[in-house]
């Protein structure tokens, strides 16, 4: 199990690293936890994978062996999708603060969004983005949250280009005036393109 999630963030690391254009100045140090109460316990929530910016540390719940391929793959791309988070953060720690950016690009440069589209066809409750713009939306969404997310990240990423996307992890707040866009009308654009 150590060994597939370990070949797994190898054969993405250079992907992620070039598209963020970022190095990281030391090692990634990665804690994979197999008992999911005591690691959400420990971590104080329902979680499966965190990114410790204070500890520059990625720890993981695990199961001490894979039942099958999805299952292996929910896994890998957790500790993939918490490396994004890593490494986005070191570009600029404020990213953690824009919930929707911080959990899109994860879940976009993850591959999750992509494996999640090969067998969805539902968006019929599409978050306002107000709702997109809030934690408790993530608490209290869940899962839909982060699709949702990574949708509008791959949206943008796709009309306005990966030099567009770093530059939103750089500045966050910045978002109308390197898109050259309202927010309204890109969630107009974003909203009507999803349901294409």
């Amino acid at each position: 199990m150590i060994q597939t999630l370990a070949n797994s963030f190898e054969a993405n690391y250079p992907r992620i690293v070039g598209l963020f254009k970022y190095e990281p100045s030391g090692k990634t140090v990665v804690h994979v936890y197999s008992n999911k109460n005591q690691f959400q316990k420990m971590i104080g929530r329902s979680t499966e994978g965190t990114y410790v910016a204070e500890e520059n540390i990625i720890k993981v719940y695990t199961p001490s062996s894979f039942s099958n391929q999805k299952n292996e793959d929910e896994y890998t791309f957790q500790v993939i999708h918490e490396f994004i988070h890593a490494v986005i953060q070191q570009i600029n720690p404020a990213i953690g603060q824009v919930k929707f950016l911080d959990e899109g690009i994860a879940y976009y440069v993850s591959n999750q969004l992509e494996a999640e589209l090969q067998t969805r066809t539902n968006f019929a409750d599409i978050p306002t983005f107000e709702q997109l713009s809030s934690p408790e939306y993530f608490d209290k969404s869940g899962h839909e949250a982060y699709f949702f997310s990574g949708t509008i990240v791959r949206y943008i990423s796709n009309k306005y280009g990966v030099d567009a996307l770093n530059e939103l992890i750089k500045n966050p707040e910045q978002i109308e005036q390197i898109l050259n866009i309202s927010l309204n009308q890109l969630y107009e654009q974003w909203s009507e393109d999803l349901r294409k």
